[in-house]
C-alpha cells in the first residue's frame, strides 16, 4: 500500500500528478484520520474507491478502525479491495454507486445509513478524467468533466 507505507515509513513516492501535490494530498488524508481516530465508532464514505486514491483513502481508513463505506460504479472492480479487507480483518463494506446519477447515490446513502444509522466522514473522490490531445475531445467530452 503505498500511502500505508507513505505514513508509517515516510517512503518516497511518485505520481503523475506531481509529488508534492500528492504528498499535500496524503498529508490532509493523515490528517483527517487522526480526527477520526477520535470519533468513537465512526463511519466513512469514500467515493471513486475502485482504484487510485481513493482505493488508498479506504485503506487507511480503515485500518484505523473507522467503519468505511467504499463506493465504486461498477463492483466487479471490488474484489481486490475485499480480498485485502477480508485478509487484513478490516471493516470495509462496498456499495455500488454512481455519482452520476442521483437515484444511485440516494440508494447507496441510504444503504449506508441503513447498515450504520449514521455517516461521520465523506471523501468524495470520485471522478472523471480525459487524457490526450485537446483537439481530439468534443464539447460534450468536456462537459462530463464537470
Amino acid at each position: 500500500m503505498i500511502w500505508y507505507n507513505f505514513f508509517i515509513n515516510n517512503n518516497a513516492i511518485t505520481s503523475g500528478i506531481g509529488d508534492y501535490k500528492v504528498v499535500k494530498l496524503l498529508t490532509h488524508v493523515y490528517n483527517l484520520i487522526v480526527l477520526c481516530q477520535k470519533i468513537e465508532k465512526a463511519v466513512a464514505v469514500v467515493t471513486g474507491s475502485s482504484t487510485g486514491i481513493g482505493f488508498e483513502t479506504s485503506l487507511a481508513l480503515a485500518c484505523k478502525g473507522i467503519k468505511t463505506c467504499v463506493t465504486m460504479r461498477d463492483t466487479q472492480k471490488s474484489v481486490h479491495l475485499e480480498t485485502i479487507a477480508r485478509e487484513e480483518n478490516l471493516p470495509i463494506k462496498v456499495f455500488e454507486m454512481n455519482v452520476h446519477n442521483d437515484n444511485s447515490v440516494s440508494n447507496a446513502i441510504q444503504k449506508m445509513v441503513n447498515e450504520y444509522g449514521r455517516i461521520d466522514i465523506l471523501v468524495n473522490n470520485a471522478g472523471y478524467g480525459l487524457f490526450g490531445a485537446l483537439e481530439d475531445f468534443t464539447i460534450l467530452d468536456f462537459k462530463k468533466t464537470i
